[in-house]
């Protein structure tokens, strides 16, 4: 009975003075169009510029892009202001070279809604820098980003093609001697690399004819140091043999990065007796890179390779056996 009586409570709320109700409803929403319509607001926001330049001449550097204005208009229509996409179309098709001022006009503007007033511009002008239109051929740069690897160097930059033609007015292309390709990350490089990279992009007022990708060829080479260590053992491979002194200094060359990576400890070098000279008892050898029976064993990287021994000079001695059962093994 409770809900009932509830329910009928709503009702009664609901449709009684219905009528009355509907008016004032209705004069609610005729208020709100009403100030909607004629409550004026002043607001602040951008037109894009555009240009119609002469056929003979051309840009020295980019003009302004976009214009402060203040417009004033009904409060329901400035609300989507920024919506209408205004904009100004700059004739300069009679301009002649050098610096132009051009006056933006209410006329100018377009797509300001019905309604609405122009209050204010800022800038009122715009200055155009024209020019005679030129071209040229410039020399491509790469543009590299980062360092190589420690120890390594660049040798060689080759770009394919060398050079590319740009055009612009002539002011601006008289000082241009080369541009820049896109970024190439030369970081740890530490081999030969080809990357290909987009074409270079000169200052916006510039233009690059026939625009390609640029294939940009590295070379490098290890930037080679040397580094000296002493009391290294020479362990011969053969038994039966000694070796005076049994510990020499060696000088290696490398990358500073392979080098440093080398323990004083883990360095041996390993002699192999030929066969050749096996029966003698007493042989003396100079050291030499080149070699063969000497390996020096490093546990560097593979730019390192041996430089020097000293003394340069060993010997060699054969072990003679002590008793007949020796003699025989």
């Amino acid at each position: 009975m409770k809900f009932q009586g509830f329910q009928r409570s709503i009702t009664d709320i609901l449709l009684n003075n219905a009528v009355l109700k509907f008016i004032s409803l209705s004069a609610a929403i005729g208020i709100w169009v009403w100030v909607q319509n004629t409550k004026s607001v002043e607001i602040t926001t951008r037109a894009n510029l555009s240009y119609t330049l002469p056929q003979n001449l051309a840009k020295v550097k980019e003009p302004r892009q976009n214009i402060s204005i203040t417009l004033v208009g009904p409060q329901g229509v400035m609300k989507a202001i920024d919506e209408a996409n205004i904009y100004a179309n700059l004739d300069l098709s009679d301009s002649k070279a050098g610096e132009n001022v051009i006056d933006i006009a209410v006329a100018d503007l377009q797509n300001i809604p019905k309604g609405v007033k122009l209050l204010r511009v800022s800038p009122p002008s715009v200055e155009v820098s024209l020019d005679e239109p030129m071209t040229k051929e410039v020399k491509i740069k790469p543009n590299l980003v980062g360092k190589v690897s420690d120890g390594w160097k660049i040798v060689k930059i080759s770009t394919e093609p060398e050079t590319v033609t740009i055009s612009g007015a002539q002011s601006l292309v008289n000082q241009t001697t080369e541009v820049l390709t896109g970024a190439i990350n030369i970081r740890n490089l530490r081999a030969n690399r080809v990357v290909t990279v987009e074409a270079p992009i000169p200052q916006s007022s510039l233009k690059i004819e026939q625009p390609r990708p640029i294939k940009v060829s590295l070379e490098v080479e290890p930037e080679l140091s040397t580094r000296d260590f002493d009391d290294i053992p020479i362990v011969i491979r053969k038994k039966g043999w000694r070796v005076m002194p049994s510990k020499v200094s060696v000088k290696l060359r490398g990358t500073k990065g392979d080098l440093g990576e080398i323990k004083s400890e883990e360095l041996t070098i390993l002699l192999s007796i030929p066969k050749s000279i096996q029966n003698n008892k007493k042989i003396e050898i100079n050291y030499k890179p080149e070699n063969k029976i000497f390996k020096i064993v490093h546990g560097g990287g593979g730019t390192v390779s041996p430089v020097q021994m000293s003394p340069s000079k060993i010997t060699l001695h054969k072990i003679e056996p002590t008793n007949f059962f020796e003699k025989w093994k």
